[in-house]
């Protein structure tokens, strides 16, 4: 059962972080009612948005079975990853004020689950997204580096960062560092 929890609270917040920009979507189309160019730049992105939530249900049941091996023709292109991010959390980091940037970004193939590694990077983005809230500069910075078979994928944001005391638990399920006023 606890095992159980923890994968349908996953899932929850993954998906609430997917339809996040989606919702932003219905109050942009209304202000945009005059502007037939802007109202289809963002039925396109709230489509687009639809298509990650519904990529989100499909990686979050291939992660209930996360134990199983990664078939030999299971890969990801990491750069398209990156694009579909940036793209999906656009809308959050602009309603923030927040700068999101993808830079040096290597055009590799990273060998895992379809979903999965967008799943994990729409959650580490999404968070540093929400965590600059009060921050004088606010920027995240996405980058991919290839480093000999693998690759290496850092988010740097302007934010506070994670105490030193908390960051052996900033992996467990549902844990928060104290004094955080943002929410989720």
């Amino acid at each position: 059962n606890r095992d159980l929890d923890a994968f349908a609270g996953r899932a929850a917040h993954d998906l609430k972080n997917a339809l996040g920009p989606i919702a932003i979507n219905p109050d942009l189309l209304r202000g945009a009612a005059t502007d037939p160019e802007r109202v289809r730049y963002l039925a396109d992105r709230a489509d687009r948005g639809a298509q990650r939530a519904a990529r989100i249900i499909d990686a979050l049941l291939a992660f209930a079975q996360a134990a199983r091996e990664v078939a030999p023709d299971e890969s990801v292109h990491v750069r398209a990853v990156v694009a579909d991010v940036v793209d999906e959390l656009e809308p959050v980091a602009e309603k923030q004020d927040v700068e999101l940037e993808a830079a040096d970004v290597a055009d590799v193939t990273a060998r895992c689950a379809p979903g999965l590694l967008h799943v994990a990077l729409t959650n580490l983005v999404g968070n540093a997204v929400k965590y600059l809230d009060g921050q004088p500069v606010r920027r995240v910075r996405i980058s991919v580096q290839r480093d000999g078979d693998a690759c290496r994928i850092e988010v740097a944001d302007t934010g506070p960062g994670i105490p030193a005391s908390a960051l052996d638990r900033v992996f467990e399920p549902f844990y928060r560092v104290g004094g955080t006023r943002a929410p989720g």
